[in-house]
């Protein structure tokens, strides 16, 4: 009797062959006590990758696309032909630091009423990494956008100290029990890439199901590295998927608006992140001024102080002095006429 599959790892890989390998080795490294599939569906890749799948990984499962069709499309390729009762959405440039898929089983074994969960990022270089979001909305466009200040949701600080509960969790590494895929169905195909997973897990939301970051498990995740071949188009993705979510799950008003700032940071961007500089330099400078004359005047103080306290102590010393003279001279006084 075959082994039923715990976990299918689903990685969609675009001109990454380096990056691929190393996420390969570290999920063949770091997962154990559990039954797992691997799947690579290889959008078109120039670089060699499948090739590189072949030799080095016989045994992962290789779906090659004739024609790179977006990372929603590839992913559900992939997940519809996944045997495992979990499926893990894992992105080529990240490495698995422990036993992510056991934990986030776990959990997910634990936990019916969750429908996704997602581990700790980390960057590169150890910091911390954005591993979840709230929903998409108005305020955080504005911010984002606009005045060019990156908004999350969730404080820092909340990713090191226990698991919680969250609206939206980074595509990076995703994890959805398979019971719940065939409920909510797969990625929207209208994203070609980005957002997809806010709306997967918008939709996952609507069905009543929890999404969780756990903080035990932990992933590096590099960050955009099939997005940075082609940053126009990366941008114009980018855009143009939050587009369609919000004309998805915001009335028009609110689309418009969102069109707006759209507009406004890819117009002004620049210029408002040049601003936002001289703003605070110039705030810096006005709060060093601001020190500056404080300790002048303190120091100003200090020495008047000082010159008091001199002059105090020399009219003490000269009163000494006078009644020494004046004791002196009576006691002199005295002496006389005793004589």
């Amino acid at each position: 009797m075959k082994e039923k599959i715990a976990v299918s790892v689903i990685v969609v890989n675009w001109n990454t062959k380096e990056l691929l390998r190393n996420c390969l080795e570290s999920v063949y490294a770091k997962t154990k006590d559990l039954s797992f599939e691997v799947i690579v569906a290889d959008n078109a890749s120039a670089d060699g990758s499948g090739k590189m799948v072949k030799e080095t990984f016989p045994q992962v499962i290789l779906l090659e696309n004739k024609q790179n069709v977006g990372f929603a499309k590839a992913n559900n390729q992939a997940m519809k032909k996944a045997k495992g009762e979990y499926l893990f959405l894992l992105n080529s440039d990240t490495l698995l630091r422990n036993n992510v898929c056991l934990t986030l089983k776990n959990f997910l074994d634990s936990h019916p009423q969750v429908g996704a969960v997602g581990p700790h990022l980390f960057n590169q270089d150890g910091s911390l990494q954005v591993s979840c979001s709230v929903f998409p909305n108005l305020r955080q466009a504005f911010l984002n956008l606009v005045l060019q200040q990156p908004v999350y949701g969730y404080p820092p600080k909340d990713y090191d100290k226990n698991s919680f509960s969250v609206e939206t969790i980074i595509g990076a590494a995703l994890m959805v029990p398979r019971a719940v895929f065939e409920e909510v169905g797969g990625l929207d195909e209208s994203y070609f890439m980005y957002s997809e997973d806010v709306d997967w897990c918008r939709r996952i939301a609507q069905k009543g199901y929890e999404r969780w970051y756990v903080k035990e498990a932990q992933v590096i995740h590099f960050g955009g590295k099939s997005s940075l071949q082609d940053a126009a188009r990366t941008k114009k993705d980018f855009n143009r998927s939050l587009m369609i979510y919000y004309g998805k799950y915001h009335n028009p008003l609110e689309t418009a608006l969102y069109g707006f700032c759209v507009w406004f940071g890819s117009t002004f961007g620049s210029d408002v992140v040049t601003l936002r500089r001289i703003l605070k330099a110039t705030v810096k400078w006005l709060l060093k001024l601001v020190n500056s004359i404080k300790n002048q005047i303190s120091k100003h103080e200090l020495r008047t102080l000082r010159h008091f306290e001199g002059v105090e102590r020399l009219r003490n010393l000269a009163v000494a002095i006078k009644r020494f003279a004046r004791s002196l001279t009576l006691r002199v006084r005295d002496d006389v006429r005793k004589s």
